[in-house]
């Protein structure tokens, strides 16, 4: 009789010892970044800096604040980098573009250069793959103009998909939008 009554305990405890069991390695989940702050900067016959500071992040209610400095010279060839900042903290401000460089398979800037500015971007930095990563491209432009262009980071986006970089809808479809920005220039 003592024996029956230890086997509800013996299964007890064989269900909690199987149940702790872990037949697989955790997953590593990579978030998106917070990005406050991205600042482009396109160096040619002159410097023309673009920003966007949004301390509040994309769902806060204050709007980012978006400044472009300079005009883009016509005919000419400029090389563009990108910096991302984390400043939602102001004492302890993390950059996010090493971040983004580091985790270079997981990360995509596409551009969309609206038909108003007579402007084209190539010769993007690449991934450890071979695919497009984007910090860093070439703007090169053409006569004189005026239109937008916007600057968008997908997260987890599949690369070799050929989506619309106008289409941020389907860009988010691809993956998560990180940042997504857009600017307006002239050509002189």
């Amino acid at each position: 009789m003592k024996q029956l009554k230890l086997i509800p305990f013996l299964m007890l405890a064989a269900l909690v010892f199987t149940a702790c069991e872990d037949d697989e390695a955790p997953q590593v989940i990579n978030e998106s970044e917070v990005i406050t702050n991205m600042t482009i900067e396109l160096s040619g016959p002159n410097t023309v800096t673009l920003t966007s500071v949004d301390l509040d992040g994309p769902d806060g209610p204050d709007a980012p604040v978006v400044t472009v400095a300079g005009d883009l010279i016509a005919n000419s060839t400029y090389m563009g980098s990108i910096e991302l900042l984390d400043a939602s903290d102001p004492n302890d401000i993390e950059d996010i573009t090493e971040e983004v460089e580091e985790e270079d398979l997981e990360h995509e800037f596409v551009f969309c250069v609206d038909n108003g500015l007579n402007a084209t971007i190539s010769d993007q930095n690449l991934d450890s793959n071979g695919d497009v990563l984007g910090t860093m491209f070439t703007l090169t432009t053409a006569d004189a103009s005026s239109g937008g262009i916007t600057f968008t980071l997908v997260h987890d986006g599949d690369k070799s998909v050929n989506v619309d970089p106008c289409d941020v809808s389907a860009l988010a479809n691809n993956g998560e939008i990180d940042i997504t920005e857009s600017f307006t220039l002239s050509i002189q």
